[in-house]
């Protein structure tokens, strides 16, 4: 059988309905999930009569997207002739997981209020105990008159019964109020559970009548495929770094989450970066119309604490402030997987299982490991830490898309990092964390200002900088080093004295410098770079 979603409208449904629809029973078999939504696949057996028919599967979600809905499947001599889609009403919930969930809270409830009524009768019954107690302390309780010791034999085993009885009445009473406290987490579990899976309704659901023509008698397979919402899946990484070899094994997860009200389980799952909110259709270009922006009329005295009219510069900028104010608007979320515009599906090996309970769910998608070589790199002027850092190339087949990475390093957990979208065949930079094997200081030498010049008064400003770098391993590391020199943006603002210990590779437009060192074990190294700003006295210049 061949797909369709055609409506039965076109079709000669009314004949279709002349006899009793064939009711089946269908199972999740495969969902496909998206950055916001999930295609989930059904299918079920079925045996057709000779001639046409109409096969109803009942109990599907009332949120399904019904534009969305195909029908397929496999069946010798039969052919589908069409589809519709009913909503049904109840007066229950239709949901099998929120029929069993409204059970346990029932007898929660019902047995959090036997034990608050045990709970009454512990107290009645110690308070009548209390009162009898009372009363055979009173002198002359006994037979009227005053206390003897006869009285006081008869009066022991009252006692020691209500001694008894006590005790008897206190452990219960603790036993009760553990019970009570017990129950208030299990309640609110189910409660937590139970208004996930209600956001939706609960009381209606779809039924798709699928109509079909068979040939002669047969057994056939039917599938039937719908998008839902309320489902979605981000990559994640876990890096295992060898520094000793300089191997990495990047193992590629999925973290899939769903709140449909359908369990998946044991589903053959795939995750797609594929956006089908986007549509098939590219969006088309407007006129881009330009005009004066119109300044609203004020009252003497707005909102913005200015007289109207009283300033031309303060009116104006009350325009661009009702112009700001404008919201901007929402980005996808998820654009970053999709940013170079390649659609990749991942199909999971192994049977998968996800409840509809709003949760991250791991699946594993697989494993790259890459031949990597460790070296240091560091931004003193921002940290006084050594970062490694490898150079990798994607070599499999399918990008790597941007998400979170755990590092772990020579077995031990040291971090999380991050890594960016990267093609097939890209080259990329691979962050390892930091090492406090290789130390890295930073220290100012110099900082003078001055004035200066005998007709054009100029300020200015000396700096002098030592970066020392010390690698406290047993073999030897290569460093990075980058810093930056200041560049000036305007022709009275001049950088001059510039000194290095050790030549960096500059580039001029940036002021961005770049030094690299081979440190050998137990080695030490300093590095100094000196530069004057002056600029004239009557500006100032941020540093």
């Amino acid at each position: 059988m061949r797909k369709t979603a055609l409506p039965l409208a076109a079709l000669l449904w009314a004949g279709h309905l002349s006899a009793a629809p064939i009711d089946t029973s269908s199972q999740i078999s495969a969902v496909t999930v998206y950055a916001d939504r999930a295609r989930v696949t059904r299918t079920a057996e079925v045996a057709l009569p000779e001639g046409e028919s109409v096969v109803r599967l009942a109990g599907l979600p009332a949120d399904l997207d019904p534009s969305s809905v195909q029908a397929g499947g496999t069946g010798t001599g039969v052919k589908i002739l069409g589809l519709e889609i009913r909503d049904v009403f109840f007066d229950q919930t239709v949901n099998p997981r929120v029929r069993e969930l409204e059970a346990q809270l029932q007898a929660l409830q019902d047995q959090e209020a036997t034990l608050v009524a045990k709970k009454a009768d512990l107290q009645e019954r110690r308070t009548f105990l209390n009162k009898v107690r009372d009363g055979l302390a009173q002198p002359g309780a006994e037979e009227g008159k005053g206390a003897s010791s006869a009285s006081l034999e008869k009066v022991k085993p009252l006692y020691e019964f209500y001694g008894a009885e006590t005790v008897a009445i206190s452990e219960a009473t603790q036993a009760n109020a553990v019970a009570i406290r017990e129950i208030g987490p299990k309640k609110q579990v189910v409660v937590d559970e139970l208004n996930r899976l209600r956001s939706g309704g609960g009381k209606t659901e779809k039924q798709v009548l699928v109509a079909v023509k068979a040939s002669s008698p047969a057994k056939a397979t039917l599938s039937l495929g719908y998008n839902m919402s309320g489902a979605s899946w981000q990559p994640l990484y876990d890096a295992r770094v060898n520094t000793q070899t300089g191997a990495i094994e990047l193992a590629y997860y999925g973290n899939v989450r769903q709140q449909t009200g359908e369990n998946w389980d044991n589903v053959k799952l795939s995750l797609s970066t594929a956006r089908p909110s986007v549509g098939a259709r590219m969006p088309e270009l407007e006129p881009w119309w330009l005009n004066f922006i119109r300044p609203m009329a004020v009252s003497k005295r707005n909102t913005f604490g200015y007289s109207a009219g009283a300033d031309a510069d303060a009116a104006k900028d009350k325009e661009e402030m009702v112009v700001a104010a404008a919201p901007a608007p929402m980005e996808y979320e998820q654009a970053e997987i999709e940013s170079s515009g390649v659609s990749v599906v991942f199909e999971i090996k192994i049977p998968a299982t996800i409840p509809s309970d709003g949760e991250e769910h791991r699946v594993a998608i697989a494993t790259q490991k890459f031949d990597g070589k460790i070296e240091y790199v560091t931004t003193p002027k921002l940290a006084d830490v050594a970062f490694l850092k490898t150079r990798l190339t994607n070599s499999s087949g399918a990008p790597i898309l941007g998400g979170k990475v755990n590092v772990f390093r020579d077995g031990d957990f040291i971090g999380d990092s991050h890594v960016n979208f990267i093609a097939p065949g890209e080259d990329f930079d691979f962050y390892l964390g930091t090492d406090d094997n290789v130390k890295v200081t930073r220290k100012t030498l110099v900082d003078r200002a001055a004035e200066n010049g005998l007709f054009q008064k100029r300020k200015g400003i000396t700096r002098k900088y030592e970066t020392t770098l010390e690698n406290f391993k047993n073999q030897p590391v290569k460093v990075t080093v980058l810093d930056q020199l200041p560049v000036a943006q305007d022709a009275s603002i001049t950088v001059r004295d510039v000194k290095f210990s050790d030549t960096p590779v500059q580039d001029k437009d940036t002021g961005k410098l770049t030094w690299t060192f081979d440190l050998a074990p137990k080695q030490k190294k300093q590095i100094t770079e000196e530069f004057t700003v002056d600029w004239p006295s009557e500006k100032d210049v941020v540093f």
